[in-house]
């Protein structure tokens, strides 16, 4: 009878809005009630999950008639609001977990869609902060503590995740006060104890409190020291420290200035754990990133590189573990993941863990994405570091050296090699000098000394092409000769490819280079001493073109596009490669891209109409089924 309920409320909805009879709302009033059904959702209340969809398409609908101006002040949008309130007030008790013994009974798929009801719950709160705004957030806050005070574990897990859903809707500081009683609350002392009367899925959700409201903390910097004291806490439990450390660096990344002052404590925090082997790799490269963020606001430029060396010396003691376990030497220091973990190879592990380590420094060293843009870069980039430059080479240096250590002892790892490529990346969009702002010939230094044997060359290319870009259009006989160097560099890495299709990643990152070279700085292709590399790579690209591997073949295609002047002079050839391809050599996928460098031929270059011509009566390029007319045709319509 419940379903025939539901799918008369389904056909009248609108109607039921709208009605304020007594009818209409006595059959809303049942409605209602046949979301507190007894029993868990899924497995006992098999009517829970429709009538939860009736209330989210009741509660859209409402917000699309309120949001019209010609029924905002409708005498009926009063009586509508009053049920979805009823119904958000009670609907959070459905959520609740049930013991995890009886849980763990559940057949796996209830238990998946138990998730996903306590995930729709989440999106039906969501839509109805448009409704009943600021109140909802202050009635799950007074959820949270009073089940905090009475010790109902699985009843303030419920409401915490019901608050926590509600975190994307809260706007500014319209909520604060509800969010204070709550953070300021004994919460945080009962999170850090450590029996077991608290369930670790209550731990875990109202842990994840802190991170969904980093924002709050960012304006309440005096509720920010018991946070970070509680999430470093918890990093010592496998179970809550994946979430901790993500907690810690979102807060740390949004309050970096409010704690640059406590990078020394935050240095001998992580110090404790990770000589106590309490903490994980994973947590460790989140909380060096999150550390690192906070560094980065310290005013001071010598006393940043100070510590910015105390947090990387955790990082040179992994690297040195890592090569002594290639050595046999063992290593010096225990680590918990491999106390914790069956790690078939511990030097190859300890390597990457030191270079993601690496990777997530490097990014906390980066400029706030908000933090408000000075168009005097240049002078910037002279007073960054000005008075401790030598410091700064010396940072980068070690930086450097430690890439380069792991990369010779693990030449045939591609992951490496990605994470390498990584932490190059992570300078290139900075506009101040920085540890991670390597000068431009250290950059091509390293990168020119890569080939093979080395797995994924791919990837260097794809990072000197970032490169190429990070360096603009700024001219200067280092800067052209650094742009030459790594054009030759990228063309002798494809002469060594038997085929174009030999190597698809390289191909296609190749050409990508090359054309952003064209674009950035198209002066290095008038350099005498490269015209047989340009040469080569003119024709490398075109016999791409004439390849089947989608990705290499559209990187060709933009090339095509973008190289006017390699057009001027392989004209002929590309008009027959693009005719080949559009008379049934590509699939239809790629006509749009191979369109491109058509139009542009036809657009920039007299002689097009004779090229294309001479392609078009080729019957290599063109089926002998095409009629001489349905060619001429086909050369009138494009030109």
């Amino acid at each position: 009878f419940g379903q025939l309920m539901l799918a008369l409320g389904d056909s009248k909805v609108q109607l039921l809005i709208e009605n304020t009879g007594d009818r209409s709302q006595d059959f809303l009033t049942r409605l209602r009630g046949l979301l507190h059904a007894e029993g868990y959702p899924i497995s006992d209340d098999r009517i829970f999950v429709p009538a939860l969809e009736f209330w989210s398409t009741f509660v859209e609908t409402l917000v699309d008639c309120m949001c019209s101006d010609d029924h905002q002040a409708q005498p009926w949008v009063s009586a509508a609001s009053s049920h979805v309130v009823e119904v958000v007030s009670g609907i959070w008790r459905k959520v609740i977990f049930p013991p995890a013994q009886d849980f763990a009974e559940w057949d796996s798929s209830d238990r998946i869609a138990f998730g996903d009801a306590r995930k729709d719950v989440a999106d039906l709160l969501q839509s109805s902060f448009t409704i009943i705004g600021s109140r909802l957030v202050s009635s799950f806050a007074d959820l949270v503590l009073s089940s905090l005070a009475s010790g109902h574990w699985l009843e303030l897990e419920a409401a915490a995740y019901c608050l926590g859903a509600l975190a994307d809707c809260v706007a500014g500081d319209t909520c604060d006060e509800s969010l204070h009683t709550v953070f300021s609350s004994p919460l945080f002392h009962t999170l850090q104890q450590t029996d077991s009367r608290l369930p670790p899925r209550t731990r875990q959700t109202c842990i994840l409190l802190l991170e969904r409201y980093a924002e709050f903390f960012e304006r309440e910097t005096a509720s920010l020291p018991a946070a970070l004291t509680l999430l470093f806490s918890v990093l010592p439990d496998a179970a809550l420290a994946g979430l901790a450390a993500k907690s810690i660096q979102r807060l740390c990344s949004s309050s970096q200035q409010s704690l640059a002052s406590e990078s020394g404590a935050f240095l001998d925090q992580y110090s404790m754990l990770s000589t106590r082997q309490q903490i994980d790799c994973l947590a460790s490269e989140r909380v060096l990133g999150a550390i690192a963020s906070v560094v980065y606001a310290i005013p001071d430029d010598q006393e940043r590189l100070r510590y910015l060396d105390t947090l990387l010396s955790f990082v040179r003691q992994d690297v040195s573990d890592s090569l002594r376990a290639t050595s046999s030497l063992g290593i010096e220091h225990s680590h918990r993941c491999l106390v914790e973990h069956d790690v078939s190879n511990v030097a190859e592990h300890l390597a990457l863990k030191s270079l993601r380590c690496l990777v997530s420094i490097g990014k906390g060293f980066k400029a706030p994405v908000e933090a408000p843009i000075d168009i005097e870069t240049e002078r910037l980039q002279a007073l960054a570091y000005a008075g401790h430059r030598e410091l700064l080479l010396e940072t980068q240096s070690g930086i450097i050296t430690m890439i380069q250590r792991l990369q010779q002892s693990f030449p045939d790892n591609g992951e490496v090699v990605e994470t390498i490529c990584t932490i190059f990346r992570t300078g290139f969009s900075e506009s101040e000098a920085g540890p991670f702002v390597f000068p431009p010939d250290i950059v091509a230094n390293f990168l020119l000394q890569q080939g093979p044997p080395t797995p994924r060359l791919g990837l260097f290319v794809s990072a000197a092409c970032s490169f190429i870009s990070s360096l603009g259009k700024s001219p200067g006989g280092g800067l052209d000769l650094i742009r030459s160097n790594l054009f030759s560099w990228v063309t002798r890495l494809l002469q060594q490819l038997p085929e174009p299709d030999s190597d698809t990643e390289l191909a296609q990152s190749a050409i990508e280079f090359v054309t952003r070279l064209t674009t950035k700085c198209p002066a290095v292709f008038l350099d005498p001493g490269l015209s047989g590399s340009a040469e080569f790579f003119y024709l490398f690209a075109l016999r791409v073109l004439d390849g089947r591997e989608p990705l290499p073949k559209a990187a060709a295609a933009d090339f095509w596009r973008a190289a006017e002047t390699a057009t001027a002079q392989l004209g002929p050839l590309l008009a027959r490669s693009l005719i080949k391809n559009i008379g049934g050599g590509g699939a239809r996928s790629e006509l749009d891209k191979l369109s491109e460098p058509l139009k542009k031929m036809i657009s920039q270059h007299s002689k097009s109409r004779s090229w294309l011509g001479d392609a078009l009566r080729d019957e290599h390029c063109v089926g002998y089924q095409v009629t001489q007319q349905d060619r001429e045709a086909f050369l009138k319509k494009v030109i």
